[in-house]
């Protein structure tokens, strides 16, 4: 009598029935090993769709002190923002204190795009504040997905000036200050199935780089903004002097 796989069993062939046992154990414990690894698989990596990366710049510059106070100087928010971004073509003023940076073009792994922020700078408690929480990302040439991405950004940093550490003469103040940039990022696909220890050091990377822009310029361009300042205000206060001199007299 044939079955229903076509194999002929006979009651007197136990060699056949045997043979069909180990097929089915063998089935089973296949079908359950393949389980147990595709599970294991599932486990090893969590993928992650929401995002946080993050980055942060201290600054700790020793300068001589000049004829007018630095103090007074770093409420001249003008004028550091333009040290800051030195590129004018890449900052305007919009009102309340707010100035819109356009950043250089950066790139996530293959996709490209231009962030701008809105960034409001002010002087309160003798140091010079800066902050924002809006970002506007141009992408072009992308699929609809990454054109509307959900994201937050914030950006916190403040500038102010301390007595030196150095026993340098030369060196009497110092111009301090930190700056913290993060952005939580909804990912789209295909970026929501690469593994995080993948995709955040990129990220990190990406907001570590425009601090880093940001850190430069100040470097090369706050002290003698700084020196130039202070000629200024001699020019002006000799001007001044001069205009009131005739009075005095």
């Amino acid at each position: 009598m044939a079955d229903k796989v076509g194999l002929s069993i006979c009651p007197g062939c136990p060699q056949q029935l045997s043979f069909l046992n180990n097929t089915t154990r063998l089935s089973l414990v296949t079908r359950t090993s393949i389980a147990s690894v595709r599970n294991r698989q599932s486990s090893a990596r969590v993928f992650a769709q929401l995002l946080s990366f993050k980055a942060r710049r201290e600054l700790d510059v020793p300068f001589k002190s000049g004829p007018f106070p630095p103090e007074q100087y770093v409420r001249e928010v003008e004028r550091v923002v333009n040290v800051t971004f030195p590129d004018s073509a890449r900052i305007c003023y919009i009102g309340d204190s707010t100035w819109r940076a356009t950043l250089k073009p950066v790139t996530f792994f293959s996709l490209s795009a231009t962030p701008a922020c809105d960034i409001r700078v002010f002087h309160d408690n003798s140091a010079l504040k800066i902050s924002s929480n809006r970002l506007v990302l141009d992408f072009k040439g992308v699929p609809v997905q990454f054109k509307h991405l959900d994201f937050d950004l914030s950006l916190l940093g403040e500038l102010y000036v301390a007595e030196s550490r150095s026993s340098k003469q030369w060196q009497n103040k110092r111009f301090c200050g930190q700056v913290d940039l993060g952005l939580k990022v909804d990912m789209p696909l295909p970026f929501s199935m690469m593994p995080d220890e993948v995709l955040m050091p990129v990220g990190n990377g990406i907001l570590d780089r425009i601090l880093g822009a940001m850190e430069s310029a100040i470097l090369a361009g706050l002290i003698r903004d700084y020196k130039e300042w202070c000629q200024k205000q001699s020019v002006q206060t000799s001007s001044s002097l001069s205009e009131v001199a005739p009075f005095a007299m």
